[in-house]
């Protein structure tokens, strides 16, 4: 009777141990997978994030003003990571066709001071066209300098010249340059392409211009 009483204690012992055991196994693996929950929930919160900074460019009209932010923001993410067109992981590459090629325009005028032509300006010569970009497809993978160089002059720019004097009148010649970015960016394109990696993260939109000679 005796023993039987110590086996049972013994039995018992054994059970509880193992029910210990299986609880502390139960809560080790419950503590792993909570973290690793949270991580794949903000795993897909910040790549829902990302890819709405470039789905909202996936539109059929938009101002070439709006390209210029999406190529920006293009540059920014693969200058972030460090990353190129040779490793696919984090790139992202923006494609757009252009119908007609980017020109830059360069006017000299002079303005008058004192006398009958106080305050009137006149263009002195014609003005000159450079070509910045080619019409045809560019590519952040392909055309990456000409892309940053390009985007970067965007403004006008006015530079002041020589002082001198036409039959009694003071005047100052200046040169005035429209960039070409500053046309690029009235005109309309449409995103036609949009893909995703193998993560569901977006890395490749393409534009194209929209003809706009028919429009009225």
């Amino acid at each position: 009777m005796e023993n039987a009483s110590k086996a049972l204690v013994m039995a018992g012992g054994i059970l509880i141990a193992i029910m210990v055991i299986a609880t502390l196994i139960y809560a080790s693996s419950i503590w792993g997978i909570i973290p690793q929950k949270q991580q794949e929930l903000d795993e897909v919160k910040n790549q829902t994030a990302f890819n709405q900074q470039y789905e909202s460019y996936d539109r059929d009209s938009l101002y070439g003003t709006d390209l210029v932010s999406v190529l920006n923001k293009a540059i920014d993410n693969n200058e972030k990571y460090g990353v190129t067109s040779n490793f696919e992981s984090m790139y992202i590459n923006i494609e757009f066709d252009l119908l007609t090629p980017v020109e830059e325009s360069e006017t000299t005028y002079r303005r008058y001071y004192g006398g009958e032509k106080d305050g009137q300006i006149e263009q002195i010569k014609d003005s000159e066209y450079r070509i910045v970009l080619q019409k045809g497809t560019y590519s952040l993978s392909r055309n990456s300098k000409d892309i940053k160089n390009f985007i970067k002059e965007v403004e006008t720019k006015t530079t002041q010249g020589r002082y001198g004097m036409n039959k009694g009148q003071k005047y100052q010649e200046y040169t005035q340059i429209v960039a070409g970015g500053s046309e690029f960016k009235s005109r309309i394109f449409k995103c036609s392409d949009v893909k995703y990696d193998s993560e569901g993260r977006i890395n490749y939109m393409f534009f194209e211009e929209v003809d706009t000679s028919n429009l009225k």
